[in-house]
Order: C-alpha cells, then structure tokens, then sequence
C-alpha cells in the first residue's frame, strides 16, 4: 500500500498511503489478524495441554477421566476458534478486497487464494454445526462428540 501511486478520482487523499478510508481498513484488518493469532495461541495452549495429559497417562501419572478432559478441552477450544475465526477470516480478506479494488482482482497476484482457503477451512467441518454444539454444551452440559465426521447421524 504504502508504495501505491494511483489512487481513485473520488477518494478522500491523492495518495493511497494517506487515504483515511484504506488506513482504516488495513487497520481493521491487521486487528483482525491479532484477534486470529491470539486465538490460534489459546488453541495450541490447549492442544499442547492435551498432549502433555496423553504423556502423563502414559507414565501413570493421571487417570483416564484427567486425560479425557484435556481432550475435551483442546475440542471445545478448537471448536470455539473454528466459530470466531471463519466469518473473522472472511469478513477481512472481503474487506482487504474493497479497499484494494480492482487490483486485488490481478490474476498473477493470486489474491483470491486466500479467501478460497478460509472458506475450504470453515467447510472442512462446517462451523454452523460446531456452533450449535458449543451452545448446547454452554446451556445444556451436552458433551461435544469427540470425532467430528461426515456422514449421517447416529
């Protein structure tokens, strides 16, 4: 951005680095970025937990219903990061499109991957479903299922 020269008739500065509206925007999505990065560290915290109680197990050191919790956990934080972060994801890169125009359109930029990637990521175990799960366990005490399939439901 900062070494963009054209900038549009009708914007609100003759230089795309001084345009409060793509400021704005690279700011939302840069605090959109720490959002996913914090949340992606709150995951692997979990995960790391889930690995270290499957050690324990190992050793003898901690019951099954200790190490089954770990897991239970490293679920529902997965889970919780698959809610928040798809539509955060999407919403960005859409945003990050707007302000950029046309040009995020350039074939040999290949810009369009990363939104092609979020989306295949939140489909991959759709997060709808996830989120309706998360609520039934935040209102109800339903454990969340420890595989996540395609395929019917029992």
């Amino acid at each position: 951005m900062k070494a963009r020269k054209r900038t549009f008739s009708h914007a609100a500065a003759n230089v795309a680095a001084e345009d409060p509206q793509l400021l704005q925007v690279i700011g939302e999505v840069s605090a959109a970025a720490f959002a996913a990065a914090a949340t992606v560290e709150r995951v692997s915290q979990a995960l790391q937990g889930a690995y270290e109680t499957a050690l324990a197990l190992h050793q003898g050191a901690i019951s099954v219903d200790e190490d089954e919790a770990a897991n239970d956990a490293a679920e529902l934080a997965s889970a919780q990061a698959q809610v928040v972060l798809t539509p955060l994801v999407l919403n960005a890169i859409t945003h990050a499109f707007d302000a950029l125009a046309a040009s995020a359109t350039s074939v040999s930029k290949n810009l369009d991957r990363h939104w092609r990637n979020a989306r295949t990521a939140g489909n991959h175990n759709p997060w709808v479903f996830k989120a309706r799960l998360i609520g039934d366990l935040a209102v109800n005490g339903t454990e969340l299922p420890r595989v996540w399939a395609i395929g019917a439901s029992k």
